[in-house]
């Protein structure tokens, strides 16, 4: 399937989310709002659940191939750049 969030913006995927629910709000009584709501938590706790399961398994089959010195030294530079980019972000804010 392909990846339908992968070219929409982030702060209008989030509003998007606001907007519906607004309308809905308008739309639906307390009771129709109470039970989509509650389908729509059912929802998105099932792919939570499911998205967490896939990446436990994927993490237990990885563990599998363990990392040579270089590839751990590449993890180690990359997580150093994201510390340092994060340190300056902090400062200039």
């Amino acid at each position: 399937m392909k990846n339908i969030t992968s070219n929409i913006n982030p702060t209008v995927f989030s509003w998007s989310a606001i907007i519906v629910g607004t309308i809905l709000c308008e739309e639906l009584n307390v009771l129709e709002q109470n039970a989509i709501g509650n389908w729509i938590i059912l929802l998105g706790d099932y792919l939570l659940t499911n998205a967490a399961q896939i990446a436990v398994l994927q993490a237990d089959d990885n563990k599998d191939q363990p990392l040579d010195n270089d590839q751990k030294m590449e993890a180690l530079k990359k997580t150093i750049k994201k510390i340092e980019e994060e340190i300056e972000n902090l400062k200039n804010n």
